[in-house]
């Protein structure tokens, strides 16, 4: 997403190559307000860090 406005979908392969990717035409509110949970839900990479090695 860019500037809060413009999708773009991006498909990758399961090994994780990208293969294709997409302007996406519609209504950018879902994709906006997941971003707000993503952040919220965040934490920093360090602590992250810490605790998937304990």
């Amino acid at each position: 997403m860019f500037d809060r406005s413009t999708v773009v979908l991006m498909k990758y392969e399961d090994d994780g190559t990208q293969i294709s990717r997409e302007l996406y035409g519609g209504d950018p509110a879902p994709f906006v307000e997941w971003q707000r949970i993503a952040v919220a839900e965040s934490v920093p990479f360090l602590e992250y860090t810490e605790r998937v090695t304990e």
